[in-house]
């Protein structure tokens, strides 16, 4: 059209430059000799690279394009393409004055002179490099979309349109075997005459988008886990032109929660199990923390009892030692009087003796009387008065013999009473030595109880002392069994609340 234009300018003048004018106005343009020289450009061009028209009069179009690109055989087809008369529109990177990228969208147009020729090239030029990054930006998020998740796209009947790879590779097919099927193939039998199945595509023909994680079956039947989209797209009308479902694959993540959720069902019945024994254990804890309580109190009894039998125990043995000393003093006045008794024994002997001298005293005596009566009579009546005397003496021996024979009974009495105490005596020695031997004997038997005693009160002591810390140690035991009850039934919760 462009070209009819300017070839018909000499009919048309004031309407072309009309027509200029106003493209001149809304356009970035540049004319060019077929070889690529530039010729002039207006000021929408000027502005858009950044350079005066001084600059680039002369100069190569290449000073607006890549190093790489003007070396390259398209570049030289490009202008090759243009000198042949052939028009060229696209979209073009371009670079400004400061290497920064321009991006327009231009078409190339050959004007040709009266004898068909190539006279020039104009281009006209909308900048598009806005729209061009935003488009990137787009192509970007949809390459990275493509990269990481899997698309398809159906539709609106649910016939498959296309596929990316990861969609293929994720269900295991290739394209060929999934474009123009139905999307049904995706799902299990019995769910696609579902009214939920069915629901889901009235509501993507309705223009609503639907989320979910989904169960599908790839091919050869395995099942396929996502969380995916379906997104009906619209053109510029507000018509749904189609459906694309972007999905993840998340079969190892529902596999493994799966697996989770069996090990963690297994673990709350092994926390169960373990709890009901905690309890038992914590029950059973505070049954033996009262047994030994009561048995700690028990053995302090006992061992005040036993510290009561060695205190009684120690004042046994000082009564026995008292008894013994008291014994011993015994023996010993029982010896003395012994010796004293023996002494009176010997003294009624030497009496004995001095009673039987008095008592041949008096038989002299006695004989004397007899004979001096003979010799009174002898002497007649003289000896009357001697023979007075005589009988005196005679009944003074009298007497004295009968005395003496009083003193003899009374003597041998004395003697045989001091035999019988002496022997007495003896016994009760006899006795008291005997009780003595025992009482030392129970000394020594009750010093080694008291020993004993004393032993045991201070094994009964370490043993409350004992006692006590396996009652605190229990005590420990109870309050650390209901902390691990607590924490496994918290436990069994959690493991409940993550099932």
């Amino acid at each position: 059209m462009v070209v009819l234009m300017f070839g018909s300018t000499r009919k048309n003048s004031s309407e072309s430059q009309a027509i200029m004018s106003a493209l001149d106005t809304s356009m970035a343009i540049i004319e060019f000799r077929p070889d690529g020289h530039i010729l002039t450009a207006n000021r929408n061009f000027l502005a858009l690279t950044g350079y005066r028209l001084d600059e680039i009069k002369g100069q190569h179009h290449r000073i607006f394009v890549a190093p790489e690109e003007t070396a390259s055989q398209a570049y030289t087809a490009f202008w090759d393409k243009l000198a042949a008369g052939e028009h060229v529109s696209d979209e073009f990177k371009r670079f400004g004055k400061d290497g920064s990228e321009v991006w327009i969208r231009a078409t190339y147009n050959p004007v040709f002179a009266d004898n068909g020729s190539v006279r020039k090239v104009i281009k006209f030029a909308t900048d598009v490099t806005e729209e061009k990054t935003c488009q990137f930006i787009q192509q970007g998020k949809l390459a990275a979309i493509d990269r990481t998740q899997a698309v398809i796209e159906f539709e609106l009947d649910g016939t498959i349109i296309s596929a990316n790879a990861a969609f293929l590779s994720t269900m295991g097919y290739e394209k060929s075997e999934i474009i123009g099927q139905k999307h049904a193939m995706f799902v299990e039998a019995d769910a696609r005459d579902s009214d939920g199945y069915r629901g889901l595509w009235a509501k993507l023909n309705a223009g609503e988008f639907v989320s979910d994680q989904f169960r599908r079956i790839g091919k050869g039947g395995k099942t396929v886990w996502i969380v995916g989209s379906y997104n009906p797209i619209f053109d510029p009308t507000g018509k749904i032109m189609r459906v694309v479902k972007f999905a993840t694959d998340i079969t190892a993540d529902v596999e493994q929660r799966q697996a989770r959720e069996s090990a963690l069902q297994e673990v709350e019945r092994d926390i169960t199990g373990i709890a009901a024994s905690v309890t038992q254990s914590t029950n059973r804890s505070t049954e033996m923390s009262a047994t030994s309580q009561q048995a700690s109190m028990g053995v302090q009894e006992i061992a005040a009892g036993i510290e009561e039998l060695a205190a009684a125990a120690g004042e046994i043995t000082q009564q026995l030692g008292r008894v013994t000393e008291v014994t011993a003093n015994a023996v010993e006045t029982a010896r003395a009087t012994n010796e004293i008794i023996g002494g009176l024994s010997e003294s009624a002997k030497s009496i004995g003796d001095v009673v039987a001298l008095i008592n041949g005293i008096s038989e002299q005596t006695n004989l004397l009387a007899l004979n001096a009566t003979i010799e009174a009579a002898r002497a007649g009546e003289a000896g009357k008065g001697f023979a007075v005397v005589a009988s005196e003496v005679k009944e003074l021996a009298t007497q004295a013999a009968s005395a003496t024979d009083k003193i003899s009974d009374q003597i041998e009495t004395m003697r045989s009473s001091t035999d019988q105490a002496v022997s007495a005596i003896d016994q009760i020695s006899a006795t008291i030595s005997e009780i003595d031997e025992v009482t030392t004997s129970v000394a020594g038997a009750t010093e080694e109880q008291t020993s004993v005693t004393s032993e045991l009160s201070a094994s009964m002591q370490q043993v409350a002392s004992g006692v006590a810390s396996i009652n605190d140690g229990i005590a420990e035991f109870a309050e650390t069994s209901r902390s691990i009850d607590s924490a496994t039934r918290n436990l069994q919760t959690a493991a409940s609340a993550m099932v």
